[in-house]
């Protein structure tokens, strides 16, 4: 899995950073998870560095936190942009034309699934079900919710990120 993962090439000042979230997290039971949340919320993804910086900062094997990082779905082993556009792809929202709603995303972003902006602003995923099954189709974007969005909705959501510095 390591083999897969982005080099991480940080700086002094990131380096320093990173060793600071795990020193102020060592100590809580259950360590890795907060640890990977907020370097996931830093640097928006992990790289086979960062992680192995974690692994020495907690003395534990490498494989142990590369194994957490890659069994939950909203961790990144690649550096994504600050705003993550997560759409739902359960049969619901399926039907009630996701797909749909994803190609305006898709067009109005320029990026497919996957990838992300030129900028660095926008990730677009799909993800299983956000359980807002009854106000399908739904869309988050970092931890804000939409519901029930067409795709005529898209660029006034995106504008709201798009302002925002």
């Amino acid at each position: 899995m390591l083999e897969e993962l982005e080099r991480y090439e940080g700086t002094d000042e990131q380096i320093a950073r990173i060793h600071k979230i795990v020193s102020d997290k060592r100590d809580m039971k259950g360590a890795v998870l907060p640890i990977l949340i907020e370097l996931q919320s830093v640097f928006s993804g992990f790289s086979a560095d960062m992680l192995k910086l974690v692994s020495d900062d907690l003395k534990l094997p490498v494989s142990h936190i590369a194994g957490t990082a890659s069994y939950y779905s909203f961790f990144s082993t690649k550096c994504r942009g600050k705003y993550i556009i997560r759409m739902c792809k359960s049969a619901p929202c399926h039907m009630k034309n996701a797909a749909e709603t994803l190609k305006a995303f898709q067009n109005v972003l320029g990026i497919t699934v996957g990838e992300t902006t030129a900028d660095g602003r926008f990730t677009l995923e799909t993800t299983g079900c956000l359980g807002l099954c009854t106000q399908a189709p739904a869309v988050m974007i970092n931890n804000q919710v939409y519901t029930s969005v067409k795709p005529e909705d898209v660029e006034t959501i995106l504008e709201n990120y798009k302002q925002v510095q």
